[in-house]
């Protein structure tokens, strides 16, 4: 697979048919991933309070500092996502007093009646579009098969020397998950998802894209005096991560402000 290097990350192919990288190798030479941390943390909580809780799900927090973490990142998911409204339930149900989200059905006085019925709504999901479990399909198997392959390819690379000649052994997820089955199920449990936002405000033609919102100057439509200098201006999603790209468009925008070429 191809290969390039920026900033401390490795992109590659997982495959010879892609035509760009779809996987994003990101190397710390501690754990201080936000996303990761913030999972150890809640681990360690949940463990100290839940003794049933497995030893292999909660990792002592005080290693980290020996540990280096190598994130393998799905740059472009098969998973395509529909998000479900909050919907109102058939059945009726008597509820606490104080109650959020349920709405009164026969009262118009305006006061709460615990012994009243009130018709209870159901909570909004996200989830594969046509997946039967909302809430836990959110990859799909390619999904799942290009995660492992990434994690195949970190294990070979550690492997190598002199990176081989100095650290220590695999902590996470750890040597018994080895490939296959077994490795796709860890990687369904336990993956963190994670997101640079882009594209909401996208830059294009307007007369031929109507549904631009600034034009190549980074105005916005109709609106006098206003530009937009944001991820949000991307006609299209980046490969990876964002900040060089607005790097890039907050360059030109002081290019255009200052009038060198508006």
């Amino acid at each position: 697979a191809d290969k390039s290097q920026n900033d401390g990350k490795i992109t590659s192919r997982t495959t010879d048919e892609e035509t760009r990288p779809d996987i994003q190798l990101t190397v710390f030479p501690r754990v201080i991933e936000p996303h990761v941390v913030r999972k150890e943390h809640d681990n360690n909580d949940c463990a100290q309070n839940n003794d049933n809780m497995p030893s292999s799900e909660c990792r002592d927090m005080s290693k980290n500092y020996d540990e280096m973490l190598i994130t393998v990142t799905l740059l472009r998911p098969e998973g395509r996502h529909e998000l479900k409204f909050a919907q109102k339930l058939k059945r009726k149900e008597k509820i606490p007093e104080d109650d959020a989200f349920f709405r009164s059905t026969s009262s118009n006085t305006g006061k709460r009646n615990k012994d009243e019925e009130r018709q209870s709504f159901q909570m909004p999901t996200i989830g594969l579009v046509g997946g039967d479990n909302m809430d836990k399909s959110y990859l799909t198997p390619l999904d799942l098969k290009r995660l492992a392959w990434g994690i195949q390819q970190v294990r070979g690379i550690m492997k190598q020397p002199p990176l081989s000649d100095s650290t220590g052994v695999e902590t996470y997820p750890g040597t018994q998950y080895i490939n296959g089955f077994k490795l796709e199920t860890f990687i369904q449990e336990n993956y963190l998802h994670n997101a640079h936002w882009s594209g909401t405000s996208r830059m294009g033609n307007l007369e031929k894209d109507h549904m631009a919102v600034v034009d190549e100057h980074l105005r916005v439509r109709g609106v006098e005096n206003l530009r937009i200098v944001d991820a949000s201006t991307f006609p299209v999603i980046p490969n990876g991560n964002t900040h060089s790209t607005v790097c890039a468009v907050a360059s030109r925008a002081v290019e255009l402000i200052l009038g060198q070429n508006s």
